[in-house]
């Protein structure tokens, strides 16, 4: 079975270089391949969470690292979600509206802007104990590029 698989890592490396990361793929010769579900996405298409361990050991069993699975969409990895349209949604945050894609976790027709994001994560930085980190952004709101701050 052929198939494409990607990280993401989602936070800090430690001391020994083990970092959490996102492991995502697509059977790309797997008898699922060009089945799509119900909702219309791809069946084939699988992700893991892997909590602490060093990404570059995958490196070498052929894993591509990227920033996030919008980095791995340009690279020839579509994400489920790429299949659906881009709409005006209002920023849950700030209520303006913005352009992206409806997030499973959010009420329909809401989203986030990156304006809204970028002040969550600045405020982390300052205080952990306020604002949002990439991994809450990730779980809360979605993936950059697919979800919030799309381009057409």
């Amino acid at each position: 079975m052929k198939r494409k698989v990607y990280i993401a890592i989602t936070g800090p490396r430690d001391e020994a270089g083990r970092a959490p990361f996102t492991m995502f793929w697509l059977d790309t010769d797997g008898p699922w391949h060009t089945e799509q579900g119900a909702d219309g996405k791809p069946v084939g298409y699988r992700r893991a969470q892997c909590f602490r361990a060093v990404p570059e050991d995958y490196v070498a069993l052929g894993a591509v690292v990227v920033d996030t699975e919008a980095g791995a969409e340009r690279l020839g990895h579509a994400h489920p979600d790429m299949s659906e349209p881009i709409c005006v949604l209002r920023c849950c945050c700030c209520d303006e509206r913005t352009r992206g894609r409806q997030w499973r976790d959010r009420d329909t027709g809401y989203g986030i802007c990156k304006p809204c994001v970028k002040w969550m994560r600045d405020a982390h930085a300052v205080d952990p104990k306020r604002g949002e980190s990439d991994d809450s952004v990730r779980r809360l709101f979605g993936i950059e590029g697919v979800h919030w701050n799309v381009e057409e």
